[in-house]
């Protein structure tokens, strides 16, 4: 499973001219459907957005995400008419279902096979504090999708047990339930 902040920046790669025609930028998460809808990308000296649907696409390679061709990028208005797809990568709040907050959202990760969501970092309430006052992605924790209830906007909403799984868990290790 890939995180989504370790495709932001690379490139993207016309396979019919073998031309860079832009780099990653973000993604769109269809949230009802748990998954990468499409890929943000810039292209050209002034930065222009363009968005690659996931079916559209080549590969996600390790390297580079590869599509047929510069034909497939689209504007946002064409992969997003109803502007229903989510762009935030992170920082939504996350409760459980007994309305206690655990802490934010430090990211997605994905079936690079499918886009499919397989779950989220969670940064606790109490993570450690790096150098400039922000909290340290170390001490990120992965929750996988099946213990998501509710998958919103501003905040996800995850089972009770979490909270009891979170207290004896070792950062950047999965939560597995009992």
């Amino acid at each position: 499973m890939n995180a989504t902040s370790d495709l932001i920046g690379r490139p993207v790669l016309d396979l019919s001219s073998g031309q860079e025609i832009g780099k990653i930028h973000g993604m769109l998460i269809d949230l009802e459907a748990r998954a990468v809808a499409a890929f943000e990308i810039h292209t050209g000296f002034w930065k222009h957005a363009a968005f690659v649907r996931w079916p559209d696409l080549h590969n996600v390679g390790p390297d580079a995400l590869t599509v047929a061709s510069k034909d497939v990028l689209q504007d946002r208005a064409a992969v997003d008419p109803d502007r229903g797809l989510e762009d935030r990568l992170g920082g939504q709040s996350i409760f459980t279902v007994s309305g206690e907050r655990l802490g934010t959202v430090g990211g997605y990760r994905f079936a690079l096979e499918t886009g499919a969501l397989g779950g989220f970092n969670l940064r606790p309430v109490d993570a450690p504090h790096g150098l400039f006052g922000g909290t340290s992605p170390s001490a990120d924790v992965f929750i996988p999708m099946d213990q998501v209830v509710t998958l919103g906007e501003a905040s996800l909403i995850v089972r009770d047990e979490v909270r009891d799984l979170l207290h004896g868990a070792t950062a950047g290790a999965p939560l597995e339930p009992q």
